[in-house]
């Protein structure tokens, strides 16, 4: 498969086509663009998002995530769920902690 990297407005190949008989689907191909983005020096931009748990949430699972605070919204990947559960004088509290790559695709 060769791999076409995205950098913002336009599509450009990376200086030296990467071709890799491991890539046989997109999705794999796609994680091996970040990888090369990365291994450039483009900073991966993850958030760490706490929330009370409501229900399953899966590594790879694709959400959207909307910061009130700054009246943001964009498209993230799971790739880290915790869940956490105390005890607070009798009650029980359940939390997701959930840790996100974003992605400005939408």
């Amino acid at each position: 498969m060769r791999v076409l990297i995205s950098r913002g407005a336009g599509d450009k190949l990376a200086p030296e086509t990467i071709v890799d008989i491991l890539c046989n689907v997109q999705a794999v191909g796609v994680d091996r663009g970040k990888q090369f983005l990365y291994d450039e020096g483009m900073n991966k931009r993850t958030y760490e998002i706490s929330l009370p748990y409501r229900n399953q949430i899966y590594p790879s699972d694709i959400i959207v995530v909307h910061n009130g605070t700054v009246g943001e919204s964009f498209v993230g990947r799971i790739i880290a769920h915790t869940i956490n559960i105390t005890q607070n004088d009798g009650a029980i509290s359940v939390d997701s902690n959930l840790t996100v790559e974003r992605s400005d695709e939408v």
